[in-house]
């Protein structure tokens, strides 16, 4: 036969590109006889024979593209000495031809490998099982690649290398072989492949990924090169797809830019499987990272380990590129764990039942966590640990509508500036949002606690909570319920502004189980629409309304328990001061339908705590109880002690319709040592048809103590009850006096001008 056309060594011009193919024949490892001469032919006499290394010789002598190929299947290849180093561009080492391949197998799980390359002969060595350097266009497929020293496949200071199809680290028997450094391991090699992607792009070709596993290093390691695309390849498990397998190190590790981690092209999707690895399922050390709908489980580190900037973990505009990243031993996603890492984007995935928390955020600024399902983890679902950070638009605790949960808090903000927003969060065993630490978080539009629907999805503590510490928290225009507390402040100068707490949509029964609010803290802010902070809408809560055991407070135009004819009482106070607080302000809120008392001062003496311009109506005992035990009387010039010095009310003495107007006589029984003159007297009027008791007229009281003061005022309305109540200079308000009715008679009637009078 004509050498030209010989098996061993058929050179000729493919149509795909090559201009030589090299057909492997021989399972031995001797090498070429003339290296540049176009024929790859060990010199052996007889018919031409083809090694692998003899394949690799040539290829590199004579320059150009080739192909190596092969005519005999299911063998081993032992090399006794390191095989060649790939130096030329061009070159394709495909296994796939070998005789008996599945070629139509569309995983590499279902492509048991013919050709197996084994370094077990190369020990005491640091021999790699193909090592491709200085080169461009060399793609490497269909080979079982196990027991080298050092890695699976190498690849540095080369462009355009394609690694498919392999299983590297495991025998063709399906059992753990792996090499003593990683499966693959590229440096400074850009647009590179590990896998495949059917047609993206004319430069790569279609194929299955590779199987990587159970190798002494990392699955995949890759420095200084970028834009290399890794993706349908199964990194950590079995040939069974499941069991583990797990490289000893990372199953990815990138410390190169800008590359591609899974794949989502028009119709055709490339994961890559990534579990039971030793440390992190991905190690990014660098930015620009795009990772995409991978499955990473199982790992003993973190699912995801992102450092560097400008990097995307899924995506909010393709649904399909999410990650789903489950029961790995570290957190989820830890963001930053070892530099700082701005302008990262964590979107759409599903992140659950990891062992710590679903997102750890350890260092970085400008970071979106969006639009994701974090659920069932064994610590908090999110965990903001520095600044300028955004939580947007996530189900926490929720797999799309099924509560499902996570172990502590939902999210915790352990640094200032930090965005939540427009969230779902229910179903933690801790608390919903936990603001540690850090100045100007910002906890705005979320459901916490139910579903848009209100429907009960409450966490296991509060809501929200602002721990001592954290300053100038914003808390606006959520929806939070069916909570232990609605809101717990222990800290200071927090805003709550706007808030439906226990109300669900407005009117929907989602109490939260204790307090409304409950303020522990000083110098916060519970509405104040003169300050640009909405009043909130608190009520059918299982204690009080708003609970206040913290200093110099603002509670200003809340509707708490509901407003005539609506009834979302809560189960005791409105507005419940405890525990000896002092100086705080309870101003033009409503106070209705409550189970105890509109406003309840009780505990140690807490004083000047002012009460101001409220409405009242139909709570279950008292609109205003000083000491929790019903009236408090006045006492002869007022010295006694108690919760607002126990100040007394005004005593009507008459009330008398004059032309028309509405006379009151009135005295207030306070010597000077006992309240801070002049004094603020609130007349309150309440009607059969409003059952709504509210402030009409406002006077000062100046003169002596226990003298008669006369003042006209015109109600707006002829007949009503009327009440009065004061309030010292430092705040001390006192209860409402006993109620008394009055009836006024238009200035036109002569023969009743003067209605009644009490004496």
């Amino acid at each position: 036969m004509n050498r030209f056309l010989g098996a061993a060594s058929l050179v000729f011009l493919l149509a795909g590109g090559y201009s030589h193919a090299f057909v492997v024949n021989d399972i031995g490892d001797a090498s070429d006889a003339n290296p540049g001469d176009g024929f790859c032919d060990i010199p052996i006499g007889g018919p031409p024979r083809c090694t692998l290394r003899a394949a690799i010789e040539e290829a590199n002598a004579f320059g150009g593209g080739h192909l190596i190929e092969f005519s005999v299947g299911l063998f081993t290849i032992t090399p006794s000495t390191p095989l060649p180093t790939i130096t030329t561009n061009g070159v394709t080492i495909d296994a796939t031809t070998a005789p008996g391949y599945n070629s139509a197998a569309t995983s590499v799980l279902d492509a048991t490998p013919l050709v197996r390359l084994s370094g077990s002969a190369l020990s005491g060595t640091t021999a790699d099982g193909l090592r491709v350097a200085n080169a461009a266009v060399v793609r490497i497929k269909g080979l079982a690649i196990y027991d080298f020293p050092d890695n699976g496949i190498e690849a540095i200071n080369s462009s355009n290398v394609e690694i498919d199809s392999n299983w590297i680290g495991v025998r063709h028997d399906e059992s753990a072989s792996g090499n003593g450094g990683s499966g693959v391991f590229l440096s400074n090699c850009d647009i590179c492949t590990v896998g495949t992607k059917a047609a993206f792009s004319p430069t790569r070709i279609v194929g299955r990924g590779n199987l990587i596993s159970s190798n002494a290093e990392d699955g995949i390691f890759l420095q200084l090169g970028e834009d290399s695309l890794i993706a349908g390849n199964y990194i950590g498990v079995s040939p069974a797809g499941s069991d583990s397998f797990g490289n000893a190190g990372h199953g990815i590790q990138l410390l190169g830019p800008d590359n591609v981690i899974g794949l989502v092209l028009n119709s055709e999707i490339s994961p890559n499987y990534i579990g039971y690895n030793g440390g992190d399922g991905i190690r990014a050390m660098t930015g620009g990272q795009k990772i995409y709908i991978n499955q990473i489980m199982f790992n003993s580190g973190n699912g995801v380990a992102l450092n560097g900037a400008n990097s995307e973990i899924g995506d909010t505009v393709n649904l399909d590129r999410r990650n789903l990243i489950a029961a790995n031993a570290g957190h989820g996603i830890h963001v930053g764990n070892a530099l700082a890492s701005h302008n990262n984007a964590i979107e759409n995935n599903w992140i659950y039942e990891n062992l710590q928390r679903g997102v750890q955020l350890s260092s970085g600024s400008g970071n979106t966590i969006t639009s994701n399902q974090v659920f069932n983890n064994d610590n908090d679902a999110i965990y903001l640990a520095d600044a300028n950070n955004a939580v947007e638009s996530n189900n926490i605790g929720l797999l799309n509508t099924t509560v499902v949960g996570n172990a502590a808090n939902g999210v915790v903000l352990a640094a200032g500036g930090n965005t939540v927003e427009n969230n779902v969060i229910g179903a933690v065993d801790d608390d919903g949002v936990d603001v540690v630490s850090g100045s100007g978080n910002v906890v705005s539009n979320n459901l916490i606690g139910m579903r848009s629907d209100g429907t009960d999805i409450g966490v296991g503590n509060a809501g929200v909570r602002v721990r001592n510490g954290p300053t100038d928290t914003s808390i606006s225009y959520n929806r939070i319920g069916n909570n232990f507390d609605g809101i717990a402040l222990e800290g200071t100068s927090t805003r709550v502004c706007g808030n439906f707490i226990g109300v669900g949509d407005g009117l929907q029964n989602a109490g939260n189980a204790s307090e409304g609010v409950r303020i522990d803290g000083g110098g916060n802010r519970i509405g104040d629409p003169d300050a640009g902070c909405d009043g909130n809408l608190v009520g059918f809560n299982g204690s009080d309304g708003i609970q206040i055991a913290g200093d110099a407070n603002i509670v200003r135009s809340n509707t708490v328990g509901g407003v005539t004819f609506s009834d979302l009482g809560n189960l005791n106070a409105g507005v419940f001061v405890a525990n000896g607080s002092d100086l705080n302000l309870i101003r033009d809120n409503n106070l209705h339908h409550n189970g105890n008392d509109g406003i309840r001062v009780a505990g140690a003496a807490g004083t000047r705590n002012r009460f101001d311009s409220n409405h009242f109506g139909e709570n279950g005992d008292r609109h205003i109880d000083l000491g929790d035990n019903g009236a408090t009387a006045n006492d002869p010039g007022d010295g006694d002690s108690g919760p607002n010095n126990l100040q007394n009310y005004p005593e009507i003495t008459g009330l008398a319709s004059i032309g028309g107007q509405l006379e009151i006589r009135y005295r207030i029984d306070s010597a000077l040592a006992s309240s801070s003159y002049p004094l603020t007297v609130d007349f309150y009027i309440e009607t059969n048809l409003q059952r709504d008791i509210y402030r009409i007229h406002r006077d000062v009281y100046s003169q002596t103590p226990n003298s008669t003061r006369t003042i006209l005022i015109d109600p707006p309305f002829a007949a009503g009850l009327l009440s009065a109540l004061v309030i010292d200079i430092d705040g001390n308000t006192s209860e409402l006096s006993p109620p008394l009715p009055y009836e006024v008679v238009p200035a036109t009637d002569d023969l009743f001008g003067d209605r009644f009078e009490l004496p």
